[in-house]
């Protein structure tokens, strides 16, 4: 009996330790990944942030010029302040000596060496004059003096606020090349992790099937008049003769690949451009704009409408250049390469979808673009 309960023991023990087992097991499977998502999350999160921050910068940049340009004015205008002042009080030195001597003896003159009644009369009523000309000139130079103190002390306030305006840039800036490093540390990270890596790839591919939903919502309220018919000069006439969106080596190419890294199968829904980060991304035909944003697995894009149903899509973007709703012809720039979104770096991925379902740019593309 002891010996058939000490192995019912084991057992139980025995299972208890398997459950246990599984349980961390299974933390442990939840925590991986809950870390692979908060590292993508991180990665967006921080490709915002640091848009917002050039955005933020931008506008302190052109503060900065406006105060700059201020202050050049206003040292100029402190300058002929300064030297009118100068002036004047050079102009009522020389008549306060003037004053001085004709007060020893000028009076004694005016009064007794007058001919006549009319005479004296004149002699003071010009001395009279010129006094009243001398109180003036006086005045003249205490409210120049008084411009003179306010004038530079709007240029102090000027040479503060540009200070300050100057300091913030480089807090700024410092903090832009920290989260840089950043999400340079993350992307690294993401791409030495084989299971990461391929998630990200996974993410980014069903991302696609959503610009769809998106294409489909926009389209209801936006382009419906234009969806059903074949227009002459439209879009569709222009099969093999767009230009590419910017110039480059094409180095995704559309549809079924295997990428080179951990050998993943991938669909890939248009095409990626090699091209350095602010280079100019135009539109490949006339049309409106009829989203830019944030998309998750694209990054920053632009999407434009071009009628009949088909749809250009820009995306990887650092910044973008034109507004919503905005008419745009062909070859307008609209946005500026960057790495938004990217697990590769800078470049730009462009699609082309026809009633919301991608189909090969390359189709489309004039000669040069296709080879």
């Amino acid at each position: 009996m002891v010996n058939i309960l000490c192995i019912a023991f084991l057992i139980l023990a025995e299972e208890g330790s398997n459950q246990e087992q599984i349980r961390l097991q299974k933390e442990k499977m939840e925590k991986a990944h809950t870390e692979e998502v908060s590292i993508l999350l991180k990665i967006s999160q921080l490709e915002r942030l640091l848009y917002q921050r050039d955005a933020e910068l931008g506008l302190l940049k052109k503060t900065q010029e406006k105060l700059a340009t201020g202050i050049v004015e206003k040292e100029e205008k402190v300058a002929g302040t300064r030297s009118d002042v100068e002036n004047q009080r050079l102009a009522l030195i020389t008549r306060a000596r003037a004053l001085f001597k004709f007060s020893r003896n000028g009076m004694i003159k005016t009064i007794f060496g007058s001919e006549s009644f009319d005479d004296l009369f004149r002699r003071v009523r010009f001395t009279t004059l010129l006094l009243e000309h001398d109180k003036k000139d006086f005045m003249r130079f205490s409210a120049s003096l008084r411009a003179e103190e306010e004038e530079t002390e709007e240029l102090r306030k000027g040479q503060t606020e540009l200070q300050k305006v100057e300091n913030e840039i480089e807090l700024k800036r410092e903090a832009d090349e920290a989260q840089k490093k950043e999400k340079a540390s993350l992307l690294s990270f993401v791409r030495e992790e084989k299971a990461l890596y391929r998630k990200a790839l996974k993410e980014m591919e069903e991302a696609g099937g959503e610009i769809e939903g998106i294409v489909g919502g926009l389209k209801k309220e936006t382009v419906s008049a234009l969806e059903s018919d074949r227009q002459e000069g439209g879009f569709s006439e222009l099969k093999s003769r767009l230009p590419l969106p910017v110039q480059g080596r094409i180095i995704g190419f559309f549809g079924k690949s295997v990428e080179s890294r951990y050998h993943t199968a991938i669909f890939r829904k248009g095409i990626v451009i090699d091209a350095k980060e602010g280079e100019d991304v135009r539109a490949v035909a006339g049309g409106k704009v009829i989203y830019t944003g944030w998309f998750r697995g694209y990054g920053l894009i632009v999407l434009l409408d071009h009628g009949e149903g088909y749809f250009t899509l820009y995306a990887h973007l650092s910044t973008v250049l034109i507004d919503l709703h905005r008419e745009v012809k062909v070859g307008d720039v609209i946005a500026k390469v960057g790495d938004s979104g990217s697990l590769e770096g800078p470049g730009l991925y462009f699609e082309i979808r026809h009633h919301g379902k991608p189909i090969n740019p390359l189709e489309w593309m004039e000669v040069a673009g296709r080879t």
